[in-house]
C-alpha cells in the first residue's frame, strides 16, 4: 500500500511539472515560423506570428526589426517606421536599424528638417550617444570609487610626490565622475521622453487643445513627434525643425 501511495503521489507530482511545459506554446517557434514566413515573401503571415510571439513574452530588438522589415516590404511605411523606432529603442546604435528606418522615412510625404543643433549641445549628444544610461551609471560608480581613493592617497600621502599625485588624481577623477553623472542623468532623461508615430493618413496641428483652434501645420502618417504635455485628448508634440502644435492623442501609436 505503501508503495502504491507513493506511485500515485510520484505521478501526480510529475503531471503538475509537466503540464505547464506541455500546455506552454513556444513562442520562440512562432519567432522561427515568422522568419520562414519572410522567406518565402509572405509578409502578412510573418506580422502574425511575430506579434504572437511578442504578446507571448518573447521581446527583443530583433522582433521588432523583423517586424519592421515586413511591414516595410508590405508598403506600410508608417508601420515600419514604428517598428524601426521600437527596434532602436531596445538596442544601442545599430547601423543597420538606422539605414532602414532612413529607408522608410524616404517614402514618407512630411520631410522635416532637423532643428540647428549649438556645436556644444551636438558635442554632448555624441559624447552621451556613445554608451546606455546603464553604462554611464557604471561610470559614475566607477569614478566616485576614484574619488574616495585619490582622497585617501592626497590625505595620507607621506611624501609631496604622493600627495600631489593625489590632488591630480582626485581633480581628474571629480570631473569623470561629474562628466559621468551628467550624462547618466541626460540618457535617462532621453529614454522617459515620449515619442510617437502619426498613424492617420494626415492630421490638422492645432495652435491650441480645441477642436476650433486654427491650423498651424498638417502632419501625415508615418511623421515622428515628441509628446511634451497632455490636455484631454491633445497633446502637444514637437517635430524635428523645433515647431509645437496640440494633435489628437488617438492619431498616434507610441513608440
Amino acid at each position: 500500500m505503501k508503495t502504491y501511495i507513493q506511485t500515485i503521489v510520484l505521478t501526480l507530482f510529475g503531471m503538475i511539472i509537466l503540464l505547464p511545459t506541455q500546455a506552454a506554446p513556444s513562442y520562440k517557434d512562432a519567432f522561427d515560423k515568422g522568419n520562414d514566413f519572410y522567406a518565402r515573401e509572405q509578409y502578412a503571415q510573418a506580422i502574425e506570428e511575430y506579434q504572437t510571439a511578442l504578446q507571448g513574452g518573447y521581446e527583443c530588438w530583433e522582433i521588432y526589426f523583423n517586424i519592421g522589415n515586413a511591414y516595410y516590404r508590405s508598403g506600410n511605411y508608417p508601420q515600419a517606421i514604428l517598428y524601426y523606432e521600437r527596434a532602436a529603442r531596445r538596442t544601442h546604435r545599430n547601423p543597420e536599424i538606422q539605414e532602414n528606418l532612413r529607408l522608410a522615412e524616404s517614402k514618407i510625404a512630411d520631410r522635416f528638417e532637423q532643428m540647428p543643433v549649438f556645436f556644444a549641445n551636438a558635442w554632448w549628444n555624441a559624447l552621451t550617444g556613445l554608451f546606455p544610461a546603464s553604462v554611464w551609471g557604471i561610470g559614475v560608480a566607477v569614478c566616485f570609487f576614484l574619488v574616495l581613493a585619490s582622497l585617501c592617497l592626497y590625505l595620507i600621502g607621506s611624501g609631496y610626490a604622493q600627495k600631489k599625485a593625489g590632488f591630480y588624481c582626485l581633480l581628474l577623477s571629480l570631473l569623470l565622475f561629474l562628466t559621468s553623472f551628467l550624462a547618466a542623468f541626460d540618457r535617462h532623461r532621453q529614454t522617459q521622453q515620449e515619442y510617437a508615430i502619426v498613424m492617420q493618413v494626415s492630421v490638422d496641428a492645432k495652435t491650441s487643445p480645441e477642436d476650433r483652434s486654427q491650423t498651424a501645420f498638417i502632419l501625415h502618417e508615418g511623421s515622428k513627434v515628441l509628446i511634451e504635455d497632455r490636455i484631454g485628448a491633445y497633446g502637444k508634440v514637437r517635430i524635428k525643425n523645433g515647431s509645437r502644435a496640440w494633435i489628437p492623442l488617438d492619431s498616434l501609436e507610441m513608440i
